[in-house]
């Protein structure tokens, strides 16, 4: 704790309460960061977002203290777990529409439990129920599995470099990793036996960079045990193994793709990986196939660090990045993510549902009962396993579709199954965490299915302090 910095902000923004014998913290303390980085580890025992007001009690303080809230930064929450999720059929997550043309999204995970005209109902292990306004939703993706794994990134911590400070070769900007030299950055991360790995990445001019998976090893620029993916300076691309025992293969050699080329600075990378032996893997490159391989044992002997690592002085920016499980199908190849933008889908009546396997239905969802959708479709009624559902455009044709409105309260709230959500905060205490939206209506959350609140977060010069660049 910052001793200057605190008795500053005792005299501007604290008032002192002690109620006889204080109470004794839990072990399962949080941490409040403030504008001028002032930090307390302590208890939360109640927020009150209309008197912006924190009552907090810590080891290091006599009694119970009332924190004002307007310099707060955010709060990063106990390591508390929420109850363990049981195994579902599906897991759903529906993602909401930017908050005019704001960058942020919600993203909202749970079973699906039903779907109309107006409302997405998902059941969840947080907040129960939510019933999901569906003019606010912009996305519906289905996963067989749990896709919890990593969302990212979020800080430069837990993340390390080969040498020297990690801050002298990289930044955190707007939600982004962004390098400032050649130097590789890597994190370790539990990958599942059917694993779908993906990132953003953008450039200036021609891409120069190497992504390596399944590494054994996060000291080092070039893992000797890993899959090595090169985006070279002649737009080429060329996917190596480096298995276990200097068993090495050539995937790729030098293959070109029209998406790397000049005058495209950004892509997105899909890395469907199946570490059986006769598991298939491919890469997808802005949603279409670029290469598949199979044949490789990577049960064993293989490890569980991914790098990035730039070949050019040019910054390059790492945004999106997912580690989340995979059953094991590999899409048809084709960018199935813009549906509607399919002549032949644009005058059918119902629902684009899109299967695991890439094929697409046009139908009317009748109802959702026992993890199957009754659909109705011009071909006749379906019954829809929804496990082999991959997604459900439900964003419709309008252009004009409303936004999710700023609330003077909203924090933005970190899910440790990855993704956040955007509170309208109402108040908080020492378990949960009650709120509104016009997306979800009003709800009371777990306060432990979060890691990290951030508060006052449409001030945008404290992007500055938080990201380390304003927000756009």
């Amino acid at each position: 704790m910052k001793l200057t910095s605190f008795f500053c902000l005792t005299f501007l923004a604290l008032s002192w309460k002690t109620f006889g014998e204080t109470k004794s913290p839990s072990s399962d303390l949080a941490t409040l960061i403030f504008k001028d980085q002032t930090s307390l580890v302590g208890e939360i025992l109640a927020l009150d977002p209309k008197k912006g007001e924190l009552r907090f009690t810590s080891p290091d303080l006599e009694g119970e203290v009332t924190l004002k809230t307007a310099q707060l930064l955010e709060i990063n929450l106990a390591k508390k777990d929420l109850t363990t999720e049981e195994k579902a059929d599906h897991y759903a997550i529906a993602t909401s529409k930017p908050r005019f043309d704001k960058r942020p999204k919600d993203s909202l995970r749970g079973k699906l439990q039903a779907i109309d005209e107006t409302h997405i109902t998902l059941e969840t292990n947080y907040a129960g129920p939510l019933q999901l306004r569906r003019e606010f939703i912009g996305d519906l993706t289905i996963f067989a599995n749990s896709p919890s794994v990593y969302y990212g990134p979020r800080k430069l911590n837990n993340w390390t470099v080969s040498s020297g400070n990690i801050t002298e070769s990289w930044d955190f900007k707007d939600n982004a990793l962004v390098s400032k030299r050649p130097q590789g950055i890597a994190r370790e991360v539990k990958i599942p036996e059917q694993a779908k790995i993906s990132f953003t990445i953008s450039w200036k001019n021609i891409p120069a960079f190497q992504f390596a998976f399944l590494s054994n090893e996060g000291s080092t620029k070039l893992p000797p045990v890993s899959y090595m993916c090169s985006f070279s300076h002649n737009s080429s691309i060329t996917l190596t193994r480096n298995g276990p025992n200097n068993a090495r293969r050539e995937i790729f050699n030098h293959l070109r793709h029209s998406l790397i080329r000049s005058g495209v600075e950004k892509a997105t990378f899909d890395f469907y990986l199946d570490r059986t032996p006769d598991g298939k893997n491919g890469l997808f490159i802005g949603g279409a196939l670029f290469g598949s391989w199979t044949g490789t044992d990577d049960r064993n002997g293989m490890g569980d660090w991914i790098h990035f690592i730039p070949q050019t002085q040019s910054p390059i920016s790492i945004s999106d990045i997912s580690v989340t499980a995979w059953d094991g199908l590999l899409p048809t190849g084709q960018d199935t993510t813009k549906p509607l933008e399919h002549e032949s889908l644009q005058n059918l009546d119902g629902e684009i549902i899109t299967l695991s396997n890439g094929d697409i239905l046009v139908g009317s969802i009748e109802k959702v009962a026992e993890n199957l959708l009754e659909t109705k479709t011009i071909y006749g009624n379906m019954q829809i396993p929804i496990r082999r559902v991959s997604g459900i455009d439900v964003a419709g044709k309008e252009k004009n579709s409303p936004q999710p409105k700023l609330a003077r309260h909203d924090i933005r709230a970190w899910f440790k199954q990855g993704g956040y959500l955007h509170i309208d905060l109402v108040s908080m205490d020492e378990t949960t965490i009650h709120g509104k939206s016009q997306v979800f209506g009003e709800a009371t959350f777990q306060r432990a299915a979060f890691s990290r609140l951030e508060f006052n977060i449409w001030r945008r010069q404290l992007d500055l302090i938080r990201y380390g660049t304003p927000t756009p």
